[in-house]
């Protein structure tokens, strides 16, 4: 009796080493497939992230344009508001350039040849420039992932810049933008996008 059950102790052991790479080997393949799928989503959810947000500055620069016409219309000076419901892509703000960083005007990469303009770009908590300003911090996230569009108008604000949609899923995440364009007597226009408050 003793025999047998040291014969098959023997082959539990001499079966172990094959086993265990057997074990190995699967988390690694479960591992590279988790891998994978992460890769895929972030991927597709980019797309959409970006088509979200070409969607948006699309229809914010058609407001402005329908704005500008109307202000044309006009002898001498106005003011024409209206509102926009900005509910995607969460984790995206939209903002204007150029602001001040250490001193100088910046302006992301997509907006150099231009004077002014607008952009929606992604918040990327990861690029954060440590021991710098919040302006800092966004322009190398904007340079990463943006849609830009020029603004002719003499002045540009966003308030705050930039105005963040929130990660957060609730009823009530969505942000409500007021876009104000006025006119001067002196031609000049002035623009400003800015959220609104809820109450």
């Amino acid at each position: 009796m003793k025999k047998i059950y040291l014969t098959e102790r023997k082959k539990a052991q001499a079966l172990l080493p094959e086993e265990t790479l057997k074990i190995i080997l699967a988390i690694i393949g479960i591992g590279l497939l988790v891998l994978l799928a992460v890769l895929l989503y972030n991927l597709f959810s980019k797309r959409n992230d970006l088509a979200q947000a070409e969607a948006n500055i699309n229809y914010i620069t058609n407001i402005i344009n329908r704005m500008s016409e109307e202000l044309d219309k006009t002898d001498g000076s106005g003011i024409k508001t209206e509102t926009y419901v900005l509910l995607n892509p969460n984790g995206w703000g939209v903002s204007s350039w150029p602001v001040s960083v250490g001193g100088k005007e910046k302006k992301p990469n997509a907006c150099l040849n231009w004077r002014g303009c607008i952009c929606f770009c992604e918040i990327n908590w990861f690029s954060k420039v440590p021991f710098s300003d919040e302006s800092a911090s966004h322009l190398k996230s904007c340079n990463q992932l943006n849609v830009c569009r020029e603004i002719r108008q003499d002045e540009l604000l966003v308030e705050p810049n930039p105005i963040e949609i929130s990660r957060l899923v609730k009823k009530d995440s969505a942000k409500e933008l007021e876009i104000t364009l006025e006119k001067q007597e002196d031609e000049t226009t002035k623009l400003k996008i800015g959220a609104v408050s809820k109450k």
